[in-house]
């Protein structure tokens, strides 16, 4: 069974290989900096609840995606 760290992470370069054409646009999407969106995509950061639900919100995806 998968940990929800490794769901999130496979989430999160989804949306970056299908949904943007780079950090920098996801990071103005989520309201995030750039340094922020690189670690959590290099896993140097987890994806913690509060993050996951922004990213949701941002990219119109159901709760818990």
């Amino acid at each position: 069974m998968k940990k929800v760290t490794d769901i999130r992470h496979g989430n999160l370069i989804y949306l970056l290989d299908n949904e943007v054409s780079s950090i920098q646009e996801m990071s103005e999407n989520v309201g995030k900096s750039h340094s922020y969106v690189s670690q959590l995509k290099i896993k140097a950061k987890n994806i913690g609840d509060k993050t996951a639900r922004e990213f949701e919100e941002a990219f119109d995806k159901p709760h818990g995606w």
